[in-house]
Formats: C-alpha cells, structure tokens, sequence
C-alpha cells in the first residue's frame, strides 16, 4: 500500500512537471521577440509617435511661456511707472517742502532750527 501511494505521488509531480513545462512553453512563445525587420519597423513607429507629441508638447510649453514672459513684462512696466510716479511726487513733496521751510526761515518764523544729525 506504501508502495502504491509513492506511485500516485510521484505519477502527479510527473503530470505537475509536465503541466508547468506545457505552460511555460506557451507563455514563452507568445511573448517571443517579433523578427528583426518587424521590431525595427515598431521602434520607427513609436519613435515617429514620440517626436510628433514631443515637439507638440514643446510647442505647447514654447507658447505658454512666451505668453508669461510678455504678461510679466507687462506687468513690470506698469509697476516701473507707478514707481516713478511715486518718487516723483515724493520729489515734488520735498522740493516744496524745502521752499516752505526757506521761506518761513527768511521771514523769521524758525530761529537757530538746528540739525541733530
């Protein structure tokens, strides 16, 4: 009876090894490497695919920022006039400023204003 089942046991790795190589063998020849010409004429395709959406997507990227960079200049020019707008109203301020403070010293209204600087 030990006999028999070491029989039944070896019989089944015997069909298990057999399956699993059947397997294999199927497996293997459907993911096998196509022939030269085809695999070469498949890299062309895909390679023709790849440079078309690169130079697309470059073309994209080219656009956009140029599109940045003129809203950016734009925006500096329009923050450089506020700019100068400001400093010279603040040089105007001064300017009358320093006339009015001359013109009260020269009338006598400020006496001996000195400096603490």
């Amino acid at each position: 009876m030990g006999n028999n089942q070491n029989e039944s046991g070896s019989l089944g790795m015997f069909f298990a090894f057999l399956a699993g190589g059947l397997i294999g063998a199927a497996i293997g020849l459907l993911l096998a490497p196509a022939p030269g010409e085809e695999t070469r004429q498949k890299v062309s395709e895909s390679t023709t695919g790849l440079k078309g959406k690169l130079r697309s997507v470059s073309e994209t990227a080219k656009e956009k920022i140029d599109k940045a960079v003129e809203v950016g200049k734009t925006k500096f020019q329009e923050q450089k006039s506020i700019w100068a707008e400001a400093i010279e109203a603040g040089r105007e301020a001064i300017k009358k400023e320093k006339e009015l403070f001359v013109k009260k010293e020269e009338e006598g209204e400020i006496q001996g204003a000195e400096s603490e600087f």
